[in-house]
């Protein structure tokens, strides 16, 4: 088992950008946003994270990509895919 709770849309009253998914995880984990870091491929999930003031990495998403502009100045960290950011962290036998 990898994650032991997936969330999604039917988790929240508010979609994205509203930061209120974030806002669910991070209480439900009792964890704090200085510890979190969100994954996300698209500028409304950038912001639903930069408004909940979480630290975002996004990987490219072909269907985002008309939003990169948009989204690079709002992320730490930006990959082509997953692949890219597990072998950024040393973990390329995960892939």
């Amino acid at each position: 088992k990898i994650f032991s709770k997936i969330y999604t849309r039917e988790d929240a009253k508010e979609i994205k950008p509203s930061p209120e998914i974030y806002s669910k995880v991070l209480y439900e984990l009792g964890a704090i946003k200085e510890e979190c870091i969100v994954f996300e491929d698209s500028i409304i999930g950038v912001e639903a994270a930069n408004n909940a003031g979480i630290d975002v990495v996004a990987i490219r998403d072909t269907y985002s990509d008309c939003d990169r502009e948009k989204i690079l100045p709002r992320v730490k960290i930006y990959f082509n895919d997953y692949k890219e950011a597990l072998r950024a962290i040393g973990a390329e036998d995960k892939i």
